[in-house]
């Protein structure tokens, strides 16, 4: 009986042994798997960044927003920073864009996530068809009528959020047929959210 009870002991013993074991490695591989993972979703982010400064260089000519004379509705000389000194979203866009992307554009308020100001930029000929275009579709942000602008967005409209040296920190164009403007506005403000 004794010989039983101490195979019974030894068979316990390996037993907890070879369970201590197992555990450890199910521990390693799931550290492992969240490494990679991590690692994963920080390649993904990089190459977001390196996609969004090749578009930025296409659209801009440049990694950032060069300076853009512009004036508001009512013809005075205007400037972005006099909205925003720290972020600011521009929304970039033309009458002739497609009439969904101007209606999707309202979902934009004058401020978005921590209280970052909206402010939309369009190159129109005349203020009056701004002004037309602000009361058809009832913006309620301010839009200022771009005089001199260094670049020329063929493509449009985009939103694009920029730091107080006029760095591109997001880029995107607006067309609810791929994402929907509540999806690139919680994009943005889950972004500064972590600055």
């Amino acid at each position: 009986m004794r010989i039983s009870f101490l195979n019974v002991s030894r068979l316990m013993a390996v037993s907890v042994v070879l369970l201590l074991t197992l555990n450890g490695m199910f521990l390693w591989r799931d550290y492992q798997n969240k490494r990679e993972l991590a690692s994963a979703q920080l390649m993904l982010y990089d190459t977001r960044i390196k996609l969004r400064a090749l578009e930025t260089e296409r659209l801009f000519g440049a990694s950032f927003i060069p300076e853009i004379k512009t004036v508001d509705l009512d013809g005075n000389d205007a400037t972005i920073s006099e909205y925003g000194n720290q972020i600011t979203l521009l929304l970039f866009f033309r009458r002739s864009d497609c009439r969904v992307c101007l209606e999707a554009m309202t979902s934009f308020k004058s401020t978005i996530s921590d209280n970052i100001p909206v402010v939309g930029i369009t190159p129109e000929e005349s203020l009056s068809e701004i002004q037309t275009l602000v009361h058809r579709y009832e913006y309620q942000f301010p839009i200022l009528k771009a005089i001199d602008m260094p670049f020329d967005l063929i493509e449009s409209p985009y939103c694009v959020l920029i730091d107080r040296h006029r760095n591109v920190r997001y880029l995107s164009k607006i067309n609810p047929a791929h994402t929907p403007v509540s999806v690139q506005i919680n994009e943005i403000t889950s972004l500064t959210e972590r600055r």
